[in-house]
């Protein structure tokens, strides 16, 4: 069996390493007065050495989106030292603005 990768073993505090992908859609009610259902989708960040999630709703998979739940997300826990993420074409387009 391979090793861990360093990012996952290192003594670090929570969300130091984190890993984000979506989940979705799910279906949920806009307001709590109406029964009228809007797809939303879930934008998971994952602490990669205590595997602690944190977990933003957002409407759709878009690169705006995305953006604003990594804000709300670092206002929260703090900025992360390392963000990894599959290939997805959000991802690929929000690393143009998340760059040095």
């Amino acid at each position: 069996m391979a090793e861990l990768p360093p990012e996952r073993t290192e003594p670090v505090g929570p969300f130091v390493h984190v890993g984000v992908d979506f989940a979705g859609p799910i279906m949920a009610r806009c307001d709590g007065k109406t029964l009228t259902l809007v797809k939303m989708y879930v934008c998971i960040f994952t602490c990669m050495v205590v595997r602690a999630i944190h977990l933003e709703l957002v409407p759709d998979m878009t690169v705006d989106s995305f953006l604003r739940a990594l804000r709300r997300f670092i206002s929260r826990r703090g900025r992360p030292r390392l963000l990894q993420s599959d290939n997805f074409q959000t991802f690929h387009l929000a690393s143009r603005f998340l760059k040095p």
